[in-house]
């Protein structure tokens, strides 16, 4: 595969889990994740910092990524760490 299918087919399927993610309730967003101590929102969260600290992917002007703050809750909590 070349890097060109490959990049679409992955902008395919972030477009497809916002698509997923977009009716999501106040609920939902805190319901607990298959992942221990995770909510629906701390595993976004972690997917988006991986997506956007991708190894070897830097935007077209060749800086580096710039690195997200550690998500915070509302009310001041931080998410899980590892």
């Amino acid at each position: 595969m070349d890097q060109s299918t490959m990049w679409d087919a992955v902008h395919a399927e972030r477009r497809s889990l916002a698509r997923d993610l977009d009716g999501l309730s106040t609920d939902q967003w805190e319901a607990p994740s298959l992942c221990p101590g995770w909510s629906v929102h701390d595993v976004l969260a972690h997917l988006i910092g991986s997506a956007t600290n991708t190894v070897g992917v830097r935007p077209a002007d060749g800086r580096r990524a710039a690195r997200l703050r550690p998500y915070e809750r509302p009310g001041g909590g931080a998410a899980p760490s590892g």
